[in-house]
């Protein structure tokens, strides 16, 4: 699909929509800002095609939706944050609890599937946009299967209080378990206010099978080395388990 193609399928994918929606403000924008994108191959090459390179071009599509003082992307991100209840997510950020984020990016790849027809759309899009949660995501399977499968499930599961917490290194571990959920909080202190990533599992399950992130208050790269700490820090011994992770009742759900 050449890129005046894929404009005018956009604008006939926000016709078929209510125009009072947030998925009717996203597409017009799209609209806009691939019409008015420059990109030289598409002009000098008649084999050249936008398809494959559509996730690569959301990103700065989408960051410009959100910051730009064009009066037009002005005009589509009020219709947006209007019909939506909240202001354009940025998209590369992990911060909060990532629901904006994760329905955003979901809706982009219906959006995309629809226009272009392609199924593989969609996970292209999701490896751009959530590449840093399937990170974390792969480092807290591996504390599950270093830890949390190793005596930390059993030693939660076995305390009379809901709350435990443990040092390692210089991360805190807390543990909370509340209406068939185990939630996991690594935590460091920071300058402003405590840096921290948590997760959820079921309360029932020793594995963690399902378990994933809950949310985000610090960067990746912080979020990965205090994951680290704990499993570093893990004793073999179940008695010095035991020992280093204990019930804590100032551990709470908040």
């Amino acid at each position: 699909m050449k890129k005046a193609e894929l404009v005018e399928a956009i604008s006939r994918y926000a016709d078929s929509l209510d125009f009072k929606t947030g998925r009717h403000a996203t597409a017009r924008f799209l609209a806009y800002y691939f019409d008015n994108l420059d990109i030289p191959a598409d002009q000098d090459w008649d084999h050249w095609r936008i398809d494959p390179y559509i996730p690569q071009l959301l990103l700065g599509a989408f960051e410009e939706f959100r910051t730009s003082q064009d009066e037009t992307v002005i005009q589509l991100r009020r219709q947006y944050e209007k019909s939506l209840g909240r202001p354009v997510p940025d998209l590369t950020s992990m911060w909060g609890d990532g629901l904006d984020q994760a329905l955003t990016v979901q809706s982009l790849g219906y959006l995309f599937s629809d226009v272009l027809g392609k199924d593989w759309t969609a996970s292209k899009i999701d490896m751009v946009f959530n590449a840093e949660r399937h990170l974390l995501q792969q480092v807290f399977y591996k504390f599950l299967d270093r830890v949390f499968r190793h005596g930390l499930f059993q030693i939660a599961d076995e305390s009379p209080k809901r709350g435990m917490s443990g040092t390692f290194g210089e991360t805190t571990l807390r543990t909370f378990i509340m209406a068939g959920r185990l939630m996991l909080t690594f935590a460091r202190p920071g300058e402003k206010m405590e840096q921290s990533v948590s997760f959820v599992c079921g309360d029932d399950d020793p594995l963690g099978l399902g378990g994933g992130v809950q949310s985000v208050y610090t960067d990746l790269q912080t979020a990965i080395a205090m994951i680290n700490d704990v499993i570093t820090g893990w004793p073999e011994d179940r008695l010095a388990q035991a020992d280093v992770f204990t019930a804590d009742e100032n551990v709470s759900i908040g």
